[in-house]
This record gives C-alpha cells, structure tokens and sequence, in this order.
C-alpha cells in the first residue's frame, strides 16, 4: 500500500501526507465486533471469571484490532445466565480497561429454536419461551447499558417480548430461528431488526442438507422369466436351469454390493459441525 503520514494537532488530524512506510506497519480502522463469546483461552460462558481472565481477553482482542466490543452469552438456564450477567457486569464496572474495551451485552437464548440446525452450538434442552417478565429482569440486570438481545420470533409470546425490549433500549435481532412470514412481519412490526434472518436460514437448511442421506433400497428381485420370453436356446429344462443360476449369482453379487454401500451412506454417523459459523445478525 501507499505509505502516509497522519499529522495530529490538538487531537485532531491536521493533515495526512505521502510518506515512506515500511510494508509491515498498516493504517486500518479498528474492529468492533458485536458478538464475541470468549477471547485468548477465556470463556464467558464459564463460571468464576476473574477481572484479570476479562482483561487477559481485552487485551488479545486489541492486539488483534478489535478495541471494543460486546460481551456475548448464550443459552443457558435463565437464572443462572442472568446470575452470571451481573457478575461480569459488576467486574467490567469496576475497572476501567474494561469499561473501555466492553462496550455493552450481547445475549443469544434461551428463546429461540430447539431445531437441530437452527439452534447450532445452543442446549435446546434449557430453550423456553420468553416473557414480558424476562425481560424486565434482563433490563434490571444490565442497567443502562447497551444490549443486544436475539430471540426466535416464532416462539410463544415473542412478539410482546421484543416490544418491552425495544421500549427498554435493547437492539433486538431475530437468530437461531426458522419463523413463517407471518412472525417474522409481527417481529418486524413489533421493532426488532432482521435483516440477516433469510442468511441465517438459508445456512442452516444448507447444513441440514449435508447430511448423508440414506441410498435407496435394493430393488426387489425380477420376475421369473416365462418360456415364451426365452430365447430358442433356453427351451430345454436343463439351459433353463444353468440360466437361472447365473442369473441368480448376478443378483446376489449385486445385492451384496448395495447391502455395503448401504449401510455406510445409512450409518447415522454425521460428519456436521453444528458450532460452525453462523452469519452475524447485526
């Protein structure tokens, strides 16, 4: 690239210049990243997280150019998500390095679909639906910070769900879902924003689709043939029977064939990464 040199005033760009530079030094905006679920060997999702592991993962992500951020859980059993919320909330209020590098919350579950290939990497067993109620603890919990909620819109009672959410402030992204035209509108109508919901599905039908399917069962054996069908050769008894033999060997050697390849294709054993990239909503 062309080298440059950015000449800052008063904490203002003066003036940007042509410039020798060496090819190993880059000019690039930062990037913020609206969903990240852990950084450097820290998880969020784990229990006991220190001030220091947040840091340890703060610290990664600038060095890797991504200054800011949004702190992001997912499913889990509501009270012990919202348990967990708090205390990452109260460890990033308390230090200032963290204030600046986590700039809000993003929460992904429980609402939202139970359906293999919608719910990706998410436990469908703790998924439910959401209430008014929720929400009201969620805003609680986070206070005035920003937040980015994901919710299934095909869920029971997601469209007053995502009105509170949107009333309260949070940006509301519809995700992990499969919703009729009908909920997704509701959910549009109701505030949310869903814009990479068509992405999203298309994604998880393709990888539903890459499941082997099953081949077709062997076809049923043929007919015996009837004498006015066999050639003038084959009248006899005994040409008859050497000819039914061979025709039954082919058959059993074809058999034998489909029977193998059938049971690989048929096993059930799925070579998918359900936790693989799923599009970001937002």
């Amino acid at each position: 690239g062309e080298g440059l040199r950015i000449v800052e005033q008063d904490g203002v760009v003066a003036s940007i210049e042509s410039a020798e530079a060496p090819d190993s030094q880059w000019l690039a905006p930062a990037i913020f990243d609206p969903q990240v679920n852990g950084y450097a060997g820290v998880d969020f999702q784990r229990d006991g997280l220190t001030a220091s592991d947040l840091r340890l993962a703060a610290n990664g992500l600038r060095a890797d150019g991504c200054p800011r951020w949004l702190l992001t859980l997912i499913t889990d059993d509501y009270d012990r998500l919202l348990v967990r919320l708090a205390h990452l909330k109260q460890l990033r209020d308390a230090d200032p390095v963290l204030r600046q590098a986590i700039v809000g919350w993003h929460v992904e579950g429980p609402f939202l679909s139970p359906t293999l290939g919608y719910r990706g990497a998410h436990d469908g067993d703790v998924m439910r639906d959401p209430t008014v109620a929720d929400i009201e603890r969620l805003g609680e919990t986070v206070g005035d910070d920003p937040l980015l909620f994901t919710i299934a819109p095909e869920r029971e009672g997601a469209v007053e769900a995502i009105k509170r959410a949107v009333a309260l402030g949070f940006r509301v992204s519809l995700g992990h879902c499969d919703p009729s035209a009908e909920q997704l509108a509701a959910a549009r109508a109701a505030g949310a924003a869903s814009r990479k919901v068509d992405a999203a599905r298309a994604a998880a039908r393709a990888a539903k689709a890459r499941q082997p399917a099953a081949a077709p069962p062997p076809p049923p054996p043929p007919a015996p043939p009837k004498l006015e069908d066999l050639p003038p050769h084959l009248h006899t008894l005994g040409a008859l029977e050497d000819h039914l033999a061979a025709e039954e060997a082919s058959r059993r050697a074809t058999d034998a064939y489909l029977a193998e390849h059938y049971a690989e294709s048929s096993s059930g054993e799925s070579d998918i990464d359900w936790r693989a990239e799923v599009p970001r909503k937002w």
